[in-house]
Order: C-alpha cells, then structure tokens, then sequence
C-alpha cells in the first residue's frame, strides 16, 4: 500500500509541475518561425555602408552589433536598435576618449546606428517582444534582410523581412 500511495504522489507532482511550466506566446513562436534565419545571409554590409547602397536600391543586408541600453529594445514590439559592427566592436575597458579610431569617427557615429523593425500585414509594428523572437543578447552581431529608408530624423529603419542571429 505505501508504494501504491508514493506512486500516486509522484504521478501528481508531475502533473502540477507540468501544468505549471511557462509556455511562450505562440505570436512569438510564430513571428520566430517566420522571421529568422538558419544560414547567414551573403552581401552583408555594416549600418555605415547600407547607408549608402540606399541611393542603389532600398533592398538591404545589414550586419549590426544589438546595443546595450535600455534605448535598445521597445518592450513588447518587435523593434530594436544596431550599431555598425566597426563602431561596436571594441570590448570592456575600452576609452573611447584615448582611441584613435573613436576620436575619427565620432562624427559619423549618429549615422552609424539603426533602427529595425518588424511589420505585420498592415505595416504596422508587431506586438511581440524583439528580445524574445530573436532570443539574443545586447553585443550580439545580427544580419537583416529587408528594405531600407531614412525617416524624418535621419535615422536609417530597416523594415525586416528575415533575420540571422550569429551564435
């Protein structure tokens, strides 16, 4: 009898453990699906460049580096911001005040940061959070297959139809 009753507990505790692990929103599992990438993409070139193919056609493949604050990601939209890969690339420690190569391209730095989004049907912002779709980290480097345009402040958006996520 005793083993009939640990039995029966250990069938329960399954059950109630298993009926309460999180599952994702299948908006997320579905925007993942359809979005990223298994094998990076040829062509790709950093926000600076991109910038400059506009003039050729508003077809892109940029390559950016996920920034680190807080301004980064729009909570609960499938929105976020990349830095060019050459602007990005230093590690910690790192003074941009003594760095040569910081102090010649502070002027283009503005111009070397993009916004990506992901747009549903009726070109509107999906209502999915980004961080969870691509499932990456601030300093990660990613590529983005969509079109291109700069907005009224200047900025480049990159309107994404694929995503790679390098590991």
């Amino acid at each position: 009898m005793p083993y009939r009753n640990c039995v029966l507990f250990f069938v329960i505790a399954v059950v109630a453990l298993a009926g309460c692990t999180p599952s994702e929103d299948p908006a997320t599992v579905d925007a993942r699906a359809k979005l990223l990438l298994a094998a990076e993409p040829d062509g790709g070139v950093g926000v600076l460049e991109a910038r400059e193919k506009l003039a050729e056609s508003n077809q892109l493949v940029v390559v950016g580096t996920i920034g680190s604050s807080d301004a980064t990601w729009d909570p609960g939209k499938a929105v976020f911001t990349m830095t060019d890969p050459e602007i990005a690339s230093h590690g910690p420690g790192h003074d941009p005040d003594n760095c040569p190569f910081c102090k010649a391209r502070k002027e283009k730095a503005p111009d070397a940061t993009a916004i990506v989004q992901v747009l549903d049907e009726q070109g509107e912002i999906l209502d999915v959070d980004a961080r969870q779709v691509l499932q990456a980290e601030p300093g990660q480097t990613v590529v983005v297959v969509g079109t291109g345009e700069i907005n009224p402040l200047g900025s480049l958006v990159v309107s994404a139809d694929k995503i790679f996520v390098r590991r």
